[in-house]
């Protein structure tokens, strides 16, 4: 599925500045599946073995096969675009999802390259399930806006 061209908002109130550290050592999502964890990363931060994950998710599932959707893109864009940050989402020890987004003034976020990319996604495997609230606010944002989801999820 995807959300159209129309801009949408996923909004988790609350209000978060730029200041605000990032969530390194992770925030637990409580609705329905405590094992998950959330921690925010700048995308140059990323390990191997989560880049190799986000490969591998995203080769799993054909709605996904786009490259605004790749580690590569939201890497290239954080050469330039110093406020990019990508949301790991783990259960135990592994990395079950990713969020790429671009973080604004007052807990804005958008996603990665809004505007000259055609797709924006939760870079998972076609079962995950999330509350997107609390996934927003995990990545310490207020809001964040795309304007070509892709997805299969009826979350957003």
């Amino acid at each position: 599925m995807v959300a159209g061209n129309t801009t949408l908002t996923a909004y988790a109130g609350g209000r978060h500045d730029d200041e605000r550290p990032l969530q390194q050592a992770g925030y637990k999502m409580s609705a329905g599946m405590p094992s998950l964890r959330v921690s925010v990363h700048r995308s140059q931060d990323l390990s191997g073995a989560d880049i190799a994950k986000w490969r591998d998710l995203q080769a799993s599932d054909p709605l996904l096969d786009n490259a605004f959707l790749s580690p590569e893109f939201t890497i290239a864009t954080a050469h330039s675009r110093s406020n990019v940050r990508v949301a790991v989402i783990r259960q135990g020890a592994e990395a079950v999802a990713f969020l790429p987004f671009q973080r604004g003034c007052f807990g804005i976020g958008c996603a990665v390259g809004l505007g000259v990319s055609d797709a924006q996604a939760i870079i998972c495997a076609p079962d995950f399930s999330f509350e997107p609230v609390e996934l927003v606010r995990a990545c310490g944002l207020g809001l964040w806006e795309f304007d070509h989801l892709v997805s299969r999820l009826g979350e957003f």
